[in-house]
Order: C-alpha cells, then sequence, then structure tokens
C-alpha cells in the first residue's frame, strides 16, 4: 500500500474526470476505491484525486474486490476468452496472476477473512451451482456450499447474508417469481432464513459491524427506483437511505463496514454509513483516450452485404456501415482496386444495382430513419474509375422504407415500408403504391418482364406461403404453394418458365423446390430440363397459369437445413444452399435435376448470402465471419477475395450509431408500438449522451442494456459474435479431491458415462501426470488438459492403497459435453426416485429446452413410458423454444377406435398418443415457449401442475446483426395473449395449480419438494 499512497499524495490533482466506471470496489477502511474503467481496473482515494492504473491487458477487467489485509485485489478478466478470476497487489507493484483455468462462469463473491481464499458462485460440476473457493496461490477450487446465490456476505462466524433469483440486473419495474431476495443462512444450523418476500428487486446484501445493520439496493422506492436501503439484522425496519432517479446497479461495503461505494449511470458515490452522508467523488485519470480518436479497422473481415453487378466486372459491398465497390475484372488494370462509395457515421444496408450497372441503391439510417438512397459515378462509367460520387434520396418517409429492388427494365423499384408492407415506386411518374395487403412481406422478387411480384408472408405460425401479385394497386394476391411446410424466398427464372422457392419442416429437412408456370412446360418437363441454358431469357410476356398451379411442383433435392439462405443460377441450372453435414454449415450446389450435389467448401464457413454472376458461371458468398469469396461453378474451385482497405471510424461514432440502429430495430418492430408507455425518444437521447465516455464493446453492451431495461421487457439483447478466440479446455469427467496432500491430485468423483467413467477411472485414483506433464497443485487440473479435446492423452496414475503405479489413456471432450452428462445423471436420479416411489407405475420426463431435438426425445421417452398409468412431466428450468403446439397436440390426443387382430390384444386408435393421467412440474426458471407450453396446458385441462409460477417472460424474437458484422442485437416483435388484445403473458406468470417451493439445499440434489408433491398428487389423480 505505500507506493499506491505514495502516488496518490505527490501526484497533482489533475487527469479527465471518469464517466462510466463499473462495479466499484472499497479497500478494507473505505480510504481507497477500486473500479473498471475502459477495460482496466484503477485505484483512487475514495474522497477522489487521481486514479491509478492497476491492470493493461487486452482484456476487459471488472468485479475487483479487496482482501481484508488491504494486499490484493481480485478480479474477472476475458483476457483468455473466457472469464477468469485474476489475482492483484492493490498497489499494482507485480504482474497480475491468473488463478482459473475453466469455462464454466465464475461469479466473484469475496474474500475469506484471512485473505487466504477467493469465494465464487460457478455451476463447475453441479446441476445448478455452487460456492467454492480457491487459494489466492491458485491450485483446484474447494466446493462450500451446494447452493447458486448471487452474492454473499459475511455476517459473523456461521451466519451469512445470500442473494438469490435470476432476474436480469438492467430490467427496470419487472414484478415476478424470479426477482431477487436476501436470505440468511446459518452454515451451523444449516438453516435458511428469509428476510425480504416480495416481488420486488432486492439485491447486493451488505453487512455493517459498526452499525449492526444489513444495507441492500431496492427498487421498493416509491418511485420504483432501485436505491440503498437498510434493515435490521432480522429483516425488520426498512429505511430508505437515497433518493436517486436513476438506478443504482452496484454497491460494496467496506471491509470495516463504514462505508459503501455505488455506482449509477457510469457514476461513483460514497455513503458513509455512519454520518449517513452522501458525497461523489471527483476522480480522475490521466490517460491518451479519446473518444473522437479513430478505430482502424480492416474492411475484408468486417463486410455485412454484397451485390454483383450486371456484367459481372464489379462486385458494391456494406462493410462497417458504408458501401464500398471492388474491381473484379481481371483484364483491366483497375482490378482488386477497391473504391469508398458512402462516408457517413449512420450506417448503410441493403446494397443492390441497377439493371444497367450504372447506379446502386441502398437504404441508410442517417435522417433517423431508414430510406432510400441511390449513388452514381459522377463523371466515370464505372464506380472503380471514380473518385467522387452523386448520392440522391428517393424513397422517404416518416417511417421506413428499406430493401430496395429493382424491376429488371429499371423502371420501378419494390421495397418494403415499416413492418413488411410491400409497396412499388414507379422512377418515371414518381408515384408509389402498395402491392397487396399483407404486412409481414419477407422474401421478395422481381418476375422477368417487370409485370409481376412474388413473395414469401408468414402465414401460420412461423411458417410462410408464397405469393404471387401483378404489379399494380390494388392487385390480389395468389397463394402459389399453400402447403403446411415453411415455404420461403420465391426467385423467378430469367426465361419465366419456372418459380423456384425453399421448403423445410422442423425436423431439419429443407427442399429446394420450383413451380412450372404453364402446363405446357410441365408435360414436356424432360426436353425443357435437358434443352434449358442459363443464357436463355423471356421471350415474350410473361404468362402465369394459376389453375392447377400447386400440382405443378417439383422437388429438386433435400438437403439437412433450417431456415438458410440458398440462391439460384439465373435459369435455375444450379442451385446453391448453406446446408448441413456433420463437420458444420456449408455451401453446396446442385444441379437442378437433383443430380451430383457438391459439397464445396470446408470447415463451416456459413455463407450467410449467396449470389449468382449473371452468366451463371461463377458466383460469390458471404461468410457468416464477414468475408467475400468467390466460387467456380462447375469446378468448384473457391478463394477469399482480397479487399485491401481500411475503414476510419471514432469510438464515439461507432458507438453511438450501433446504438442508434439497435434503438431504431425497436422502434421499428417492437411488439407493443406503445413501447410498455415508455417514451423511447426520449430514451436514445438520455443514453446516447454516454457514448462518448466509452472505449470497449463490453462498456457499450452494459450502456446499451440499462436503455433495454427501460421497456421491461423479456427476450432482449445485445452481444457481440465474432469473439477472440477462446481458450479450449478438456475434461475427462472428474472432480478432484482438495484434502488430498500428496504428490499429483486425488479423484473425490468420476461422473457417469465420461470418458474417465468409459476407461475405468475410480475414486481415490491419483493423478500424477498429463502426457508426462508432472500435475502441480498450484494449477487447476483443466490447465493440463488446455488444447486438448479429442486428443488421446496419457494419464499416470497410482491406484490402490499399496499406490500401485498405471497409466490411462483417454480421450478428452468439452466440459459442455461433461455438462450435458451432468444434466443427464439428474435426469436419471429423478425418475429412479419416481420409479421407487410409484411401484414403477409412474412415467418421468424432463423436457430440457423447446427445440426439435427435444421434441424428438419427449416422443421417444413417451413411447418407452407408453405402458405407465400415470406421467410427471417435468419443464423446470427450460429455456424456451418453439414446440408447444407440438406437445400440447400430442397430449390432446385422445382414443376414439379400437382394433384388434384374431387372439390379438385391443389397440387403442390414436395408437400413439397419452390420454393418461400428467402432473406438470413447473418454476421460475421456465421462460417464453416453456410458458405458454403451461398456460395451454391448464386452459386445455391436461393435468394438474405443481411447483412455483413461471418466470413471466414470453415475447417471439429475432436476432439481428448490426452494421459493424459483429453486434447481435434482439428485436422482440411477436406477443401472445390469453385472448386477441388480452392479458399479454409478458409480466403475467403461469400459476401452478398446487404451489411448491424447493429449499435452496435442494438446487443440486433430486429428492426435491416439488418432484415429492407431484409424485404425492399423481397418486391421487390414478387414485392410488
Amino acid at each position: 500500500m505505500e507506493r499506491l499512497i505514495t502516488l496518490l499524495i505527490t501526484l497533482i490533482f489533475s487527469g479527465q474526470s471518469v464517466d462510466w466506471a463499473l462495479t466499484p470496489s472499497l479497500s478494507p477502511l473505505g480510504d481507497y476505491v477500486a473500479f473498471s474503467y475502459h477495460g482496466d481496473l484503477w485505484v483512487a482515494n475514495s474522497s477522489g484525486g487521481l486514479a491509478v492504473r492497476v491492470t493493461t491487458s487486452e482484456g476487459f477487467e471488472g468485479t475487483p474486490i479487496w482482501s481484508p489485509d488491504g494486499k490484493w485485489i481480485c478480479y474477472l478478466s476475458d483476457e483468455s476468452g473466457n472469464s477468469e478470476i485474476y489475482l492483484v497487489p492493490s498497489d499494482g507493484s507485480t504482474p497480475p496472476e491468473r488463478l482459473t483455468y475453466h469455462p464454466a462462469y465464475e461469479l466473484l463473491l469475496g474474500f475469506s477473512d484471512d485473505s487466504k481464499f477467493i469465494y465464487f458462485s460457478s455451476s463447475m460440476y453441479d446441476f445448478r451451482g455452487g460456492v467454492y473457493r480457491i487459494s489466492i496461490k491458485g491450485g483446484n477450487p474447494e466446493k462450500v456450499f451446494d447452493f447458486e446465490v448471487n452474492s454473499i456476505a459475511r455476517i459473523d462466524g456461521s451466519r451469512f447474508l445470500i442473494e438469490r433469483g435470476n432476474e436480469p440486473w438492467y430490467r427496470k419495474g419487472y414484478r415476478g417469481p424470479a426477482d431477487r431476495e436476501i436470505w440468511v443462512y446459518d452454515s451451523v444450523s444449516k438453516k435458511f432464513e428469509r428476510l425480504t418476500d416480495n416481488n420486488l428487486r432486492d439485491t447486493r446484501p451488505m453487512y455493517s459491524s459498526k452499525t449492526g445493520k444489513i444495507y441492500f439496493l431496492s427498487n421498493r422506492a416509491d418511485n420504483g427506483i432501485t436505491n440503498l436501503f437498510e434493515m435490521d439484522i432480522n429483516g425488520k425496519n426498512v429505511k430508505q437511505l437515497t433518493n436517486f432517479d436513476e438506478e443504482i446497479n452496484w454497491a460494496s461495503i467496506s471491509q470495516d463496514g463504514s462505508r459503501i461505494v455505488m455506482e449509477s449511470l457510469g457514476r461513483l458515490y460514497i455513503y458513509d454509513c455512519l454520518k449517513g452522508e452522501l458525497i461523489r467523488p471527483d476522480i480522475r485519470v490521466v490517460e491518451d483516450f479519446n473518444p473522437k480518436g479513430h478505430l482502424i479497422m480492416n474492411i475484408s473481415e468486417n463486410i455485412t452485404d454484397f451485390s454483383i453487378s450486371p456484367d459481372g466486372k464489379e462486385i458494391a459491398f456494406i462493410a462497417l456501415g458504408d458501401v464500398f465497390v471492388s474491381c473484379l475484372d481481371t483484364a483491366s488494370l483497375d482490378y482488386g482496386k477497391v473504391v469508398r462509395i458512402t462516408k457517413t457515421p449512420a450506417p448503410e444496408k441493403d446494397i443492390t444495382w441497377s439493371p444497367d450497372g450504372k447506379r446502386l441503391y441502398f437504404s441508410s439510417l442517417r435522417d433517423g430513419n431508414y430510406n432510400i438512397y441511390t449513388v452514381r459515378p459522377q463523371t466515370a462509367d464505372r464506380f472503380t474509375r471514380d473518385y467522387s460520387f452523386v448520392e440522391e434520396c428517393v424513397i422517404k418517409g416518416d417511417g421506413t422504407e428499406k430493401e430496395p429492388l429493382l424491376s429488371p427494365d429499371g423502371s420501378m423499384i419494390a421495397f418494403k415500408r415499416d413492418r413488411g408492407k410491400l409497396f412499388v415506386k414507379d422512377l418515371r411518374s414518381g408515384k408509389e403504391f402498395r402491392v397487396g395487403s399483407h404486412n409481414d412481406v419477407l422474401w421478395v422478387s422481381w418476375s422477368p418482364d417487370s409485370r409481376w411480384l412474388a413473395y414469401s408472408r408468414t402465414e401460420l405460425g412461423p411458417r410462410e406461403d408464397v405469393y404471387v401479385v401483378r404489379v399494380k394497386e390494388g392487385a390480389t394476391p395468389i397463394n402459389i404453394t399453400d402447403h403446411p411446410n415453411d415455404d420461403y424466398k420465391p426467385i423467378w427464372t430469367r426465361d419465366g418458365k419456372r418459380l423456384f422457392f425453399a421448403s423445410r419442416n422442423y425436423e431439419g429437412d429443407w427442399w429446394v423446390k420450383y413451380i412450372f408456370l404453364s402446363e405446357k412446360e410441365f408435360r414436356n418437363k424432360r426436353e425443357f430440363l435437358k434443352s434449358v441454358k442459363d443464357s436463355d431469357s423471356l421471350k415474350d410476356t410473361l404468362a402465369i397459369e394459376f389453375e392447377g398451379i400447386r400440382d405443378r411442383t417439383i422437388t429438386v433435392y433435400r438437403f439437412r437445413a433450417y431456415y438458410n439462405y440458398y440462391t439460384i443460377s439465373p435459369n435455375g441450372l444450379y442451385i446453391a444452399v448453406q446446408a448441413e453435414d456433420l463437420n458444420g454449415n456449408d455451401l453446396w450446389i446442385v444441379d437442378h435435376e437433383g443430380k451430383n450435389p457438391r459439397q464445396i467448401t470446408k470447415g463451416s464457413l456459413k455463407p450467410i448470402k449467396i449470389e449468382f454472376s449473371s452468366d451463371g458461371d461463377w458466383l460469390a458468398f458471404l461468410s457468416e465471419k464477414g468475408k467475400l469469396y468467390l466460387c467456380d461453378v462447375k469446378k468448384g474451385d473457391y478463394r477469399e477475395i482480397n479487399l485491401k482497405g481500411d475503414v476510419s471510424i471514432s469510438y464515439h461514432d461507432l458507438y453511438r450509431n450501433l446504438l442508434l440502429e439497435g434503438w431504431w430495430m425497436l422502434k421499428d418492430g417492437f411488439y407493443d408500438e406503445k413501447m410498455h408507455g415508455v417514451d423511447w425518444e426520449a430514451m436514445f437521447s438520455k443514453y446516447s449522451k454516454y457514448m462518448g465516455f466509452i472505449k470497449t464493446y463490453t462498456e457499450f453492451n452494459n450502456v446499451t442494456y440499462r436503455m433495454l431495461g427501460e421497456l421491461n421487457a423479456s427476450h432482449l439483447g445485445v452481444w457481440q459474435a465474432k469473439e477472440y478466440k477462446r481458450e479450449d479446455f478438456g475434461d475427462i469427467g472428474v472432480v478432484i479431491d482438495n484434502s488430498y496432500q500428496g504428490p499429483g491430485v486425488r479423484v473425490a468423483k468420476v461422473i457417469r458415462k465420461s470418458p474417465a467413467d468409459i476407461e475405468g477411472f475410480r475414486s481415490g485414483d491419483v493423478i500424477l501426470s498429463i502426457d508426462g506433464q508432472k500435475v502441480e497443485k498450484d494449477k487447476q487440473f483443466s490447465f493440463y488438459l488446455k488444447n486438448r479435446i479429442g486428443e488421446r492423452v496419457a494419464v499416470e496414475l497410482l491406484r490402490g492403497r499399496r499406490g500401485k503405479r498405471d497409466t490411462m489413456f483417454v480421450n478428452p471432450v468439452s466440459y459442455w459435453t461433461v455438462r450435458d452428462l451432468i444434466y443427464k445423471e439428474w435426469v436419471r436420479r429423478n425418475r429412479e426416485i419416481v420409479d421407487s416411489l410409484s411401484g414403477g407405475k409412474f412415467a418421468y420426463l424432463h423436457i430440457r429446452g423447446m427445440g426439435d431435438e427435444n421434441y424428438r426425445e419427449f416422443e421417444k421417452d413417451i413411447y418407452e413410458n407408453r405402458n405407465k398409468i400415470g406421467l410427471i412431466l417435468d419443464i423446470r428450468y427450460n429455456g424456451g423454444g418453439h414446440i408447444h403446439d407440438e406437445l400440447l397436440n400430442f397430449l390432446r390426443r385422445t382414443h376414439y377406435l379400437v382394433e384388434q387382430e384374431r387372439d390379438g390384444l385391443p389397440e387403442y386408435n390414436s395408437l400413439f398418443r397419452w390420454d393418461k393421467p400428467i402432473v406438470l412440474l413447473i418454476n421460475e426458471y421456465c421462460f417464453s415457449d416453456a410458458e405458454i407450453f403451461p398456460a395451454g396446458f391448464k386452459k386445455l385441462g391436461l393435468g394438474k401442475v405443481v411447483g412455483v409460477p413461471t418466470f413471466g417472460g414470453v415475447i417471439g424474437t429475432n436476432n439481428y446483426t448490426l452494421f459493424d458484422g459483429k453486434t447481435v442485437f434482439r428485436q422482440p416483435s411477436e406477443g401472445w395473449f390469453y385472448e386477441p388484445y388480452g392479458v399479454s403473458l409478458e409480466n403475467t406468470s403461469v400459476e401452478p395449480d398446487i404451489y411448491v417451493e424447493n429449499e435452496i439445499v435442494q438446487d443440486n440434489d433430486s429428492m426435491d419438494n416439488q418432484l415429492l408433491k407431484a409424485i404425492e398428487v399423481l397418486k391421487e389423480m390414478v387414485g392410488d
């Protein structure tokens, strides 16, 4: 501490003011404060002054906590790609030391009183989670408490304050069963006492030995804003201490209980527990960050859209929100040249060419809403031969205008307005008119004669159908697919003979299909397929024979894919699609007769957009990682386009416009046009001003989450998809015994069906080395399995009482594979309990998620248990998906007739059904589709519901990538209601018929109160 004190005394009061400091922590006596700022940790005098930086890594450091002796600060850092625990001297005198090496989440809780151990919460090898401690010298974590907590604070030698609940930290106004509550846990008596019991947020409990009071944050204030409160040790005499108009999102108390540091909107405040006074210290830093300084970002890895010019000699693309054009003509001196066309802070998207190749059209958010612009070279005949360009706004309105698509004759633009209304503008007359009356148009395609539009839109739930409509005001669209599959993205062939589309189901089957537009071609399809060429074009006005059109549907080929991108060559001779195999998602090509399917790329490149050249000889595609490639269709060769160039953008402009684009997405598409009563325009003004203070994406996400929290809504989120390379740690499925003091590490437990279990490892085995590397106690065991997933490793063991040496070979898997085994073991134990207590009469099924694979698992389990007389259907801890309808329809089936062969047993139809008694288990972790299902279950009277109310978070949502190519933003666009315009399931929990809480100590147990009650209720239902 002497060096730190000297620095703070001698440095003059200077530097720039600290704005957007996060997760502050006070030193033991409250005289210094550590905090996260611009991704590093800083320490300053808690009364104000110049801060000293104590970490300087490439990662983001946060959640600092001081040791009671004041010598250390532990913190979390994502420097390695995973969030791990580090330790640094509080004066920054030596470099930080990394303590953990494991992919599981770690939530820092604090130090032991003697400063020798760090406590943290983690799932590690538990079903739900537990409290662990790790030595400040490193090594393997040791479990302390077998239950999950968000925060913990010691009251005395045996009692602890703990906080539980899974309400998002940033959400304002949530009232529900997932709210955060405060308890007292006595580690001697093993008893819990609930101090707060309401549907409000009570969080960050702290205890002061100086005042004998518990301090905590709560939104029970009259204005509903989270403020600082105090209460007695028994939970009585609650008193509000602060009156902030903005949320206090973080609070931490000094070890001596004299002061509390708080953070609100990135500003730090100190509360004196003895005086009851609040100050805002003026803390400053000296660093070279300037929010108007520029980031230099390479365009070749940050591309979000592209379009090939009609002659194939240029390619336009969007990178980091601006329009660029590159020359593809190998015969030109400009080959490889990249020209920047737009240079605006606001994002551009939806790039497309005019048919003559002289203009580009795109959408831009530069005026606060998306409008449509065009740009052309000022003097030259090509973009890559000019340096000056003329822009013009061609479509502008009060709402959203996006996704321009030029008609083949160049006379009209089709575009979408607002959420999905299809409009056309005649470029000659300037007239705009709406086409059709649908508000949810998704994919659009012009016919080759510019007289028709084909589009797909959601017809039944998420299922799309394909429509065709004449391009004139008042024309009636005609559904030409009308099929229960999801039929989407229609594409006309250039000769006007066929209309292609994609078709999929929810089991992962994906077909490319097409419809012959006339009966003549359909009847002569063999001859047609032999003679058609990609160079053919429409010779006459396109005529469509709608009578019997669905009967002229041809299925080309089936791939394994979902809602994936595809396209066709000009006349459909080749189809290119992102499809799946055992190694990932790659580019595949098949011809229009379904012959010769070829996998083109390797390594799961995941093409998110594909486009053929006008002659069909080659194509370009954009990978998920933002890179552009060219591919020779017949040879199958592909290569990345060498796009040289950088984009310079200031931190402020980058983050402000990311916030603007995300804010606009919600303004344009949030399911409630009243925005849950929030003045959404004001929210952008409120939070955008903080974009001048932040440096990192983590800080940007933090600001953005607070803006999202204003909506008090679920299914909101922001994150970066292109992350730094994460460290990979193999896992063999063993839990380490920390009580062992000999050489190596001793196995306390072998996880069932893990690699170690399969190879015969046993509890008590001592692991001495991995591939000859000695296993030491100062490193977490997973450290020795870094980058070894799937590799054969030699493990040297001591076995048995006599310590016989042995070497076993094992193939580590990922930690997430082991977590799946832990889940399956929990299910297996539940099933054994139900089987034992019911005498084998009852079935137990757990539905982990609401995806297609979960439904297949459900059907398999039901079939295996079809002869049981009762069913406990457990959906606790289910985060949602989309299969509620399939589940409910299955459970609604009943028998209507009996079939019986001679000397055979009667079989009731429907054959595959469950119409026997059911008890459904729910809890506060049921979310989204796992709330729609129990809501339907109750309304249909399918059985009894046991447990606690569900979370209350039900909105259909989609993920969108913002202009930087890596920030993903969620748009909750579809509400769910019990009746039209009635009560929303959002912020309305599904209530159980029989309320039963589990005890905290049952987090990782199978013999829990809810399961035992379900068995009891089911026995009553079957009359047992």
